[in-house]
């Protein structure tokens, strides 16, 4: 009886260790599947978001780098700096503009100029050598943005300087104070500031305001 007993034990001891052995069903696997597909699929989409929203934030600091650098030569040339938003027929939303030291006073590019800012220029459009926004960015006036962080009044190319114009003076003061916005086609949008006194800020609009 004793024998019989061990008997069945083994057995049922055996088929466990069979049915545990027994690996993966189809539908077991193709779940699996289904979860790492997924899994991959928001890891990349996260991915991309995160890029794009470091390109926007690196188009903002490149303005505030051009003013800042665009002050100091102002400064040290002891010559005026323009700023142009617009140059050579382009408009805001091109997202191109060009720095030139206006060595001869007549707020107008003449050749020379730009090479006498020594900036780093280092894109060419149009026959011009300046600075370029990332991909899918421009000026522009962001959607909900009524006015720019200092209260003035947003202009719907993004620009609120005169004629797309800035001039960075010796005394490392600015002709007028104003903002430059631009935004992606995902509507990530900054503003970059200047202030009379030739102080250069940036902000990041959440939707109702400046921050």
């Amino acid at each position: 009886m004793r024998a019989r007993n061990e008997g069945r034990t083994a057995r049922s001891e055996g088929l466990a260790s069979l049915g545990s052995d027994r690996g993966f069903t189809l539908v077991e696997m193709l779940i699996v599947v289904v979860l790492v597909g997924a899994a991959v699929g928001f890891g990349i989409e996260g991915l991309r978001t995160y890029r794009e929203t470091q390109r926007a934030h690196a188009g903002a600091v490149q303005v505030v780098t051009v003013l800042n650098h665009a002050k100091s030569r102002a400064v040290t040339m002891n010559q005026p700096v323009i700023v142009d938003l617009a140059p050579g027929g382009l408009n805001p939303s091109d997202g191109f503009y060009q720095v030139y030291a206006d060595t001869d006073g007549d707020a107008t590019l003449d050749a020379g100029e730009v090479a006498a800012a020594n900036l780093a220029e280092t894109t060419e459009r149009s026959g011009m050598v300046g600075y370029q926004l990332p991909a899918a960015m421009g000026f522009g006036q962001p959607q909900g943005a009524s006015t720019g962080p200092l209260g003035i009044t947003a202009a719907s190319d993004g620009v609120s300087f005169t004629n797309n114009q800035v001039t960075l003076l010796p005394d490392g003061t600015a002709t007028e104070a104003g903002h430059l916005m631009l935004f992606d086609d995902d509507d990530r949008a900054y503003a970059v500031t200047l202030t009379a006194g030739g102080a250069v800020r940036m902000y990041r609009f959440d939707g109702s305001g400046w921050r």
